[in-house]
């Protein structure tokens, strides 16, 4: 797992220690890009990604459905990768193990939080799609990783197609859609 860097925990408050464990988002580079030789002077971090993710939730969120609870829920989920790190098809984990790694990472994240339950249960309504806004969010996840591969595509004049198409099979919001197939027009 490649990072730029990576910081201990070392707060006695759980909310700051918690904050310092996310903080290390900001280091883990998306591993799937640099699997497909994006440069790590270019290569987005998971905070990078979860930023991203959270600006489109705040931007395109449908007025139906809980805006704070979706800005929210994209905020947080990747918040497991902290722990184990950002799994790829490439690494050879089912789907299954890598949700069960994911979901004890997240548990034990949010644990000694004053508000850990109600953390817990809004990532497992992202992951598990239990919800109009977890699905939305989970729409809203490859979204922006449809437009990063856009974005790299730009810059780096090379052909991210496959990841382009990899987002259209989950995102079934058509004003989602529209934006996702707007750069190939």
């Amino acid at each position: 797992m490649e990072k730029k860097y990576e910081t201990k925990t070392s707060h006695p408050d759980p909310r700051i220690a918690a904050y310092q464990q996310l903080l290390n988002l900001k280091g883990l580079y998306r591993q799937g890009w640099l699997q497909n030789d994006i440069p790590k002077d270019t290569c987005e971090t998971v905070a990078d990604h979860s930023f991203g993710t959270a600006l489109l939730a705040m931007l395109l969120c449908p007025s139906h459905l809980d805006a704070h609870k979706v800005v929210q829920m994209a905020l947080i989920h990747e918040a497991g990768e902290c722990v184990i790190g950002d799994i790829t098809p490439r690494d050879e984990i089912t789907a299954a193990s890598k949700r069960q790694q994911e979901e004890a990472a997240v548990m034990q994240l949010f644990a000694k939080l004053p508000q850990g339950d109600e953390w817990l249960a809004l990532w497992r309504e992202f992951e598990y799609g239990t919800s109009q806004e977890g699905r939305f969010v989970q729409q809203l996840d490859k979204l922006e990783m449809g437009l990063q591969a856009q974005m790299y595509e730009t810059l780096l004049k090379r052909d991210f197609r496959d990841f382009v198409t990899s987002a259209q099979k989950t995102v079934q919001n058509p004003v989602l859609q529209e934006i996702l197939m707007d750069k190939k027009k």
